[in-house]
């Protein structure tokens, strides 16, 4: 005890307070005391400590039974049976049946045991570990006692014969095809070991194998099929051999016949055959073996009935070798050429024509020979006529064409020339020959110095004018445009006109060509590619398409006629030397 708060009392001391009294476990207090103790399954091994107890030292700690095993663990005990067995709800053991689960994992058989299990495999079947069994191969070991095939199954096997036997347990027996009627043979059948085979009858022979049964055994053949001696090559015909039932006959192609020994062949000649109407050529007939072929003459082609002969048109082919024209004829052709040309020596080639050496020609002056053609032309001052063969007189002084000082001298026309006069008033220059002057005049001032005209420029005493050549015309005084012929009346052409510059040209459709007049087409037998002259008329690009205002310009002058005007007229400087109806000298 201890005194007490109050100093007068004695009160209990809890000695449990203080380290649990020394106790290892429980610790408790008294009155006045204090003791120690232990939890359930230890028991105190002195005043203060505790020691598990042995439960399993007692027999009765778990029921009785062999089987049982008792195993000690701190402050208790377990109960625990061995493998294969299980505790019971009365803690009882018993055996576990593994067979319950899964066949204890058993391909086939599972046995249950105390304590264990174990696994067996079903007949036809061997263990090859604690749980999995494998099929046993019996045809492995003395084919299974099977007398032909044995087959393996799972488990077992099963014997089997080949064909043409049937099973009688493990042995085969034969079958006899021909008595059971299960040969097919169509004509004889003759049994086997196994098997059997048909015969046929002279000149037949067995078709080939064929697949029959379940699986698929090649049977022999049944049929009975004919002997083609001609496929065999074995008959003694000279062309053709025709086979029969069992034999063959002869026979020959066409245009051939059968001998009496009903194997050779001789050809027939159907050229001396004239009652064969279809077989008649229409020119020569030649017999070949077998056959014939009709023949034609020369220049004729065999046609497509192989009969007649067609004439072989020789223009077709290179035009018949022909320059110009190809003439075909019955058998034959020959050739021409156009017109301007003549045929040559060899019969094919064309020669040109030169109508200004055989005076085939209209022209009154000058001619020109062209390829297939000719040209007139004339001489220094004079021009063409309309009908472009006629030469007449160029009016110089009408057409400006002159170098007449306009002031001091007037243009006086001659045939084929012209020449310059002095105007009255005037006289022949003394210091310049040539000229005309005014007895003590100065020289007259020219105009046309001071006027710029686009083409010609007219001093008419004193007054400059302007003008243009043929094929323009003024627009403002001065400057001289295009006049487009072709837009009036196609410009007199019959087929196409062309517009140049200050002139115009016709050109012919394909087939035609251009005539003499320059605007007509005439129709020409021969091919010839679009030309705007294939014969007939040339024409310059810009020249005049009006002649009489363009002639040539004089190559010589009359003593009277004036020079130094280097202004007059104002025309071109060259033409081209190429004029209607051929060109002018």
């Amino acid at each position: 005890f201890e005194l007490g708060p109050d100093e007068r009392s004695c009160i209990d001391k809890n000695e449990c307070w203080v380290s649990n009294g020394g106790c290892s476990d429980i610790c408790v207090n008294e009155d006045g005391s204090y003791h120690c103790s232990c939890p359930p399954g230890y028991e105190l091994a002195d005043q203060f400590s505790c020691i598990d107890i042995n439960e399993c030292d007692q027999p009765t700690t778990c029921l009785p039974n062999a089987i049982s095993v008792c195993i000690n663990i701190p402050g208790s005990f377990l109960c625990t049976c061995p493998f294969g067995y299980m505790l019971d709800e009365e803690k009882v053991c018993i055996n576990i049946n593994e067979c319950a689960v899964g066949n204890g994992g058993c391909d086939h058989n599972c046995n249950d045991l105390p304590g264990t299990y174990d696994c067996s495999c079903r007949s036809g079947y061997e263990q090859i570990n604690f749980h999995e069994c494998e099929d046993i191969d019996e045809c492995l070991t003395e084919n299974g006692d099977c007398e032909q095939e044995c087959y393996n199954t799972p488990g077992s096997r099963v014997c089997d014969c080949y064909y043409g036997y049937y099973p009688n347990d493990n042995l085969c027996t034969d079958i006899d095809e021909c008595e059971s009627n299960n040969d097919d043979c169509e004509h004889s059948c003759t049994n086997t070991e196994g098997s059997y085979y048909c015969t046929c009858e002279s000149g037949f022979r067995l078709a080939d194998f064929g697949l029959q049964g379940q699986y698929r055994i090649y049977s022999p053949p049944t049929r009975c099929v004919d002997i083609n001696e001609c496929y065999l090559q074995i008959d003694l015909c000279e062309q053709q051999c025709l086979n029969a039932l069992g034999s063959y006959e002869c026979s020959c192609y066409d245009g051939y016949t059968l001998n009496g020994d009903g194997q050779t062949c001789d050809d027939i000649n159907e050229c001396a055959e004239p009652n064969e109407v279809e077989l008649d050529c229409s020119d020569d007939c030649f017999n070949i073996p077998g056959s014939f072929l009709c023949g034609c003459n020369h220049g004729f082609t065999l046609g497509p009935d192989e009969r007649t002969c067609w004439d072989n048109n020789e223009c077709l082919s290179d035009n018949g070798g022909c320059q110009h024209v190809c003439n075909n004829t019955a058998g034959s052709f020959y050739c021409n050429c156009w017109r301007g040309y003549q045929l040559d020596a060899d019969s094919y080639s064309c020669n040109d024509i030169n109508e200004c050496d055989v005076d085939d020609d209209d022209c009154t002056d000058l001619c020109f020979n062209t390829p297939g053609s000719y040209q007139c032309s004339c001489p220094d001052g004079y021009q063409l006529d309309e009908d472009l063969v006629t030469c007449i007189d160029f009016d110089e002084c009408r057409n400006h064409w002159h170098d007449c000082d306009p002031i001091t001298m007037v243009c006086v026309n001659a045939i084929g020339n012209f020449s310059c006069n002095c105007r009255p008033g005037y006289m022949p220059s003394v210091n310049t020959p040539g000229t005309c002057e005014r007895p003590g005049d100065d020289p007259p001032q020219d105009p046309c110095l001071s006027r710029d005209c686009d083409q010609i420029c007219n001093n008419t005493v004193g007054v400059a004018e302007c003008s243009c050549y043929a094929g323009f015309r003024l627009v403002d005084d001065v400057s001289c445009r295009d006049i487009n012929e072709c837009a009036t009346n196609n410009g007199g052409c019959y087929h196409r006109c062309h517009n140049t510059e200050g002139d115009f040209y016709c050109s012919c459709k394909n087939g035609y060509e251009l005539d003499y007049d320059g605007h007509a087409c005439i129709y020409q037998r021969h091919p010839a590619t679009e030309s705007s002259y294939p014969r007939g008329p040339l024409y310059a690009p810009s020249f005049p398409s009006s002649l009489s205002s363009y002639p040539r310009v004089p190559s010589s002058y009359s003593p009277s006629y004036p020079s130094g005007s280097s202004s007059y007229p104002r025309s071109p400087s060259s033409y081209s030397p190429l004029y209607p109806r051929g060109p002018s000298s």
